[in-house]
């Protein structure tokens, strides 16, 4: 149950259409946030993430494949908001960090927080100020 935990980012896999994919992890509390994960119920298994394994590329799905994409935006979020620290790395709070993620999220599903999609859909635009 990492996706319950302090501290921890839930995130559910959308296919292409941004239904929730079958194989997606949800429930009240696990679900933070969603991001493409591949193919969905409403698509083949062709429609899939391209991502780097070991000394190769492969096509995959997966809540593996979400959560990279929630990961990027809250890189970008850090570094768009962040504040220089002693040492020259940029630091945000990571309560501040899934604020900002959850805040800029697009709705989908029912309105408001679900335990499919969370706040919904991540928007690496909208997160930035863009």
């Amino acid at each position: 149950m990492p996706a319950e935990s302090p501290g921890v980012i839930g995130v559910t896999a959308l296919g292409p259409t941004s239904a929730l994919a079958s194989y997606s992890n949800y429930g009240y509390g696990a679900a933070d946030v969603a991001a493409p994960g591949g193919h969905g119920p409403e698509t083949d298994s062709s429609q899939a993430i391209l991502s780097t394994i070991p000394g190769w590329w492969a096509s995959l799905n997966g809540t593996s494949m979400a959560s990279p994409h929630a990961a990027g935006v809250a890189a970008l979020i850090e570094s768009r908001y962040g504040t220089p620290g002693a040492d020259g790395d940029v630091e945000m709070k990571p309560d501040q960090v899934q604020a900002k993620l959850q805040g800029t999220a697009t709705d989908i599903g029912a309105r408001g927080y679900d335990e499919y999609f969370g706040y919904g859909r991540i928007d690496a635009l909208r997160a930035i100020g863009g």
